[in-house]
Formats: C-alpha cells, sequence, structure tokens
C-alpha cells in the first residue's frame, strides 16, 4: 500500500498483535499504532522492520503499564513514503504519547536523603499512590519505587 488517506483509515481493522506478544510482528517496513482497550490510538510510529522496531521500543513502558495495549500495523511497500505517511496519520489522529516526552526513570536522577524524603512527605500527605506520584513528577514508577 503506497497511498493513505488517514480520513479512510480505521487503525482497528488492521492486522494487530497485543503488546506482550510483540515479538511476532511481522519483518515488514510499515506504520505501527499503539491502541488502547477501549480503541484509542495511543502512539503512532514507523519502522523499516516492524519486530526489530519493537524488541526494545521506548514506549514500552509506558505501553505496558497502560495494559491491554495492541499494536496494529499498516504495511507500506515504499520505505521512502514512511516518514510523510507517519506525519499525516500523526495529524489526523493526534495520539497523546506523540506529543508527550518519554517518561523513563533512567532519564531522572535524583540523589540526596533530602529529595527522598520530601517526595515521600508530599505522596503521603497527597493520599497519592507510587504511580500517580509518578505521574505528578514525570518519572517512571520504577523510579519512584527505587527512590522511597
Amino acid at each position: 500500500m503506497s497511498k493513505v488517506v488517514p480520513e479512510e483509515l480505521n487503525p482497528m481493522m488492521l492486522p494487530s498483535i497485543l503488546l506482550e506478544q510483540r515479538r511476532g510482528l511481522p519483518s515488514c517496513s510499515g506504520i505501527y499504532f499503539a491502541i488502547s482497550a477501549d480503541d484509542e490510538v495511543l502512539y503512532i510510529g514507523r519502522s523499516v522492520n516492524l519486530a526489530q522496531r519493537w524488541i526494545s521500543h521506548h514506549r514500552h513502558p509506558e505501553l505496558e503499564e497502560i495494559g491491554q495495549v495492541r499494536i496494529a500495523w499498516l504495511e507500506i511497500n515504499e520505505p521512502n513514503l514512511l516518514p510523510a505517511i507517519e506525519e499525516a496519520l500523526i495529524d489526523w489522529f493526534a495520539p497523546s504519547l506523540n506529543s508527550s516526552s518519554v517518561m523513563s526513570g533512567a532519564s531522572v536522577v535524583v540523589q540526596g536523603t533530602a529529595v527522598k524524603v520530601l517526595l515521600k512527605q508530599i505522596r503521603k500527605s497527597k493520599g497519592l499512590s507510587q504511580n500517580e506520584l509518578a505521574q505528578l513528577i514525570c518519572m517512571s514508577p520504577q523510579s519512584i519505587q527505587k527512590i522511597e
């Protein structure tokens, strides 16, 4: 497929697999869609090799935390068209994760006892779970667990 009309494309009708089964993605080039359990397009990307791209995708931890996410794909036989098609689809579907920064514990280093104590106090005073605190301060839940 080389001509893609965003308003005519329904990602829910594309072939898809659960995120946990991502190793079963084909090795073709194409556009991929991360789709929530309630059919919201969360993220759109492109790759010349879908299977290879999802071995360690930068959004995998976030998508895994959301749960019940599936990866759908649209095979594109002309890899040079991928950037333009991806851009058009992102513009049309406006997926929330395409416009947000990647949340990764590796990108934020928190050191010092005072910071640890402050984060614990904020979490307890506001009645937040570790996940809620992580979201509030743009850190991964795993990073919060390491701090506390």
